[in-house]
């Protein structure tokens, strides 16, 4: 069967397991495809002087990783592949990549307890409406499938995960699940990592 026929096949308001997993595969493809291009360019164009703005935050590790475990603990507020990014220019990157990808995992867990304790809440409706709307019905139909598929694509992990919480699926399997969290960070960093390398050479090319 071709991918389109694969698509197109079955209720598009109800798709099976394997297409909503190439779908977002598809998505996760693209995005990193783009992220890549966006990051070569900007190092290639962006004036010196403007990255040199950011030096002494990207020296103060301590806070950044901080920063990152808060994120990931509420709503994902920022973009995980920036500290990647920051992490594979490091001198440890494979360290650097592997704490951001346990601090991640950590910070999933975070936000299932948190979706435990305030599911009942007039906030958490309001935190994880768009979610709510979105996912409740995968959860509930996928389980653990949908937790691996939110921890390797583009699916908001910490809603993902805190919307878990409150519907009580069970702590011990999001344990065992959500720690293809740390894989794909890992993935991510070797694709940064060589695409940093390829960006340096890309730097000095003449036009």
């Amino acid at each position: 069967m071709g991918l389109r026929k694969l698509f197109q096949s079955g209720d598009e308001r109800n798709p099976t397991r394997l297409q909503y997993a190439i779908r977002y595969g598809y998505k996760t493809l693209l995005s990193l495809v783009a992220i890549v291009v966006l990051f070569v360019l900007v190092k290639k164009f962006l004036p010196s002087s403007t990255i040199e703005l950011f030096e002494p935050l990207s020296e103060n590790a301590p806070l950044l990783f901080s920063v990152f475990f808060v994120s990931e603990s509420i709503l994902g507020l920022l973009f995980p592949d920036l500290f990647i990014w920051w992490a594979v220019s490091e001198p440890t990157p494979v360290l650097y990549v592997s704490l951001l990808g346990i601090l991640s995992y950590a910070g999933g867990i975070v936000s299932f307890l948190l979706g435990k304790w305030i599911g009942d809440y007039k906030l958490f409706e309001q935190l994880v409406r768009n979610v709510r709307s979105k996912y409740t019905h995968r959860i509930q139909k996928w389980g653990g499938f949908f937790v691996v598929l939110a921890a390797l694509t583009p699916i908001p992990f910490s809603p993902v995960s805190m919307l878990c919480g409150s519907l009580g699926f069970s702590l011990k399997k999001f344990l065992i699940y959500s720690l293809s969290r740390i894989p794909r960070f890992l993935a991510y960093g070797v694709v940064f990592y060589y695409a940093e390398e390829f960006s340096k050479f890309f730097e000095n090319y003449n036009w």
